[in-house]
């Protein structure tokens, strides 16, 4: 086992020495200025969405039965807590560009284990859910809303939605 560290280590140092230039058999490559070429590394920065701006306390106590207080979790995420008691609760978080990648996230996940997303038709442009979250692309961008100790989720994420989308 010494041997081949030893030699892995000589064959790495021998193809460094020469990709950097250092190699005593060649000079080192320069390049000219009219070589060089500036490329983008940083994806264009998304626009925040003021998620507890899209609905309003009001209205996410309308659909869950429960009277909710909203607290922004950073610009993109909205927490809907229960006035009283543990619930109902719910979370609202918009992440623009994201949506197809989430979309094809869920779609991995559900070869890799048949069965552990729902996918819900007529919500969005696609959507599906997996436990309490439902994950909505709508063109772009990637809604989801998450409930905890309500009925009918389903039906109370579509009404979310709805208030939602023409905001997006």
């Amino acid at each position: 086992m010494p041997t081949l560290r030893i030699s892995f280590l000589a064959f790495s140092c021998s193809v460094l020495a020469s990709l950097a230039g250092c190699s005593r058999s060649e000079p080192p490559v320069t390049l000219a200025p009219a070589e060089f070429r500036t490329v983008p590394i940083a994806a264009p920065a998304k626009q925040p969405t003021k998620a507890c701006a899209m609905v309003t306390a009001e209205q996410m106590t309308a659909i869950l039965g429960g009277a909710v207080a909203a607290g922004a979790n950073g610009q993109d995420k909205c927490i809907f807590t229960a006035v009283a008691g543990p619930s109902p609760y719910a979370e609202l978080k918009i992440e623009r560009g994201d949506g197809e990648i989430a979309m094809r996230a869920m779609g991995m996940m559900n070869r890799a284990e048949p069965g552990i997303t729902d996918p819900l038709a007529g919500l969005g442009d696609q959507a599906a859910q997996v436990g309490p979250a439902f994950m909505i692309r709508s063109g772009q961008d990637l809604v989801t809303i998450v409930f905890s100790g309500v009925d009918d989720a389903p039906k109370k994420a579509r009404a979310v939605f709805d208030i939602v989308a023409p905001k997006l």
